[in-house]
């Protein structure tokens, strides 16, 4: 972070916005990789049909999630003053849906071939948890309370009648 003080508070609602979007689509990636992979490997062994369909729906969802996860780790970053996001962007983005698909499509690269992109997305969940800290640590000094869903939302200022 780039400094200590205290959020302004649209900076605060905006970080608040984006920690909350990051971890809820870090979330529905873990939902669709639930959903898609338990069924993958019988339906690719019983009907190649429907296993390719459902390679490519996982794919597909992997891809968007990721990209969301990139997007608002890339927009929390900013509100932080960060460079993590850059990280998280490009870590995240571009191989680690690469190495779930190469891991669970049938036929996908088993001979240690991908070991750097499997380091490349090691590193941007690391990045990933280390925005999530920096944001976490952000939004309780702000007085906001921070729970496995990302931070409440911050209390709108009344005006007296």
């Amino acid at each position: 972070m780039r400094s200590h003080a205290p959020l302004a508070a649209e900076r605060l609602d905006a970080l608040a916005r984006a920690y909350r979007r990051m971890v809820g689509s870090f979330g529905l990636q873990l939902v669709a990789m639930a959903l898609v992979v338990v069924p993958l490997g019988d339906a690719a062994r019983s009907h190649p049909t429907l296993g390719r369909a459902l390679a490519i729906l996982f794919t597909v969802s992997v891809w968007a999630s990721a990209a969301c996860i990139a997007y608002y780790a890339f927009r929390t970053a900013k509100v932080l003053g960060s460079f993590v996001g850059w990280l998280c962007v490009v870590l995240i983005a571009l191989p680690y849906p690469v190495a779930l698909a190469n891991a669970l499509v049938p036929g996908g690269a088993s001979d240690g071939s991908d070991h750097w992109i499997q380091l490349a997305s090691s590193v941007g969940f690391l990045a990933l948890l280390s925005l999530s800290a920096m944001a976490t640590r952000a939004c309780k000094a702000a007085g906001l309370r921070v729970g496995l869903l990302g931070p409440a939302a911050p209390a709108k200022p009344t005006i007296p009648a």
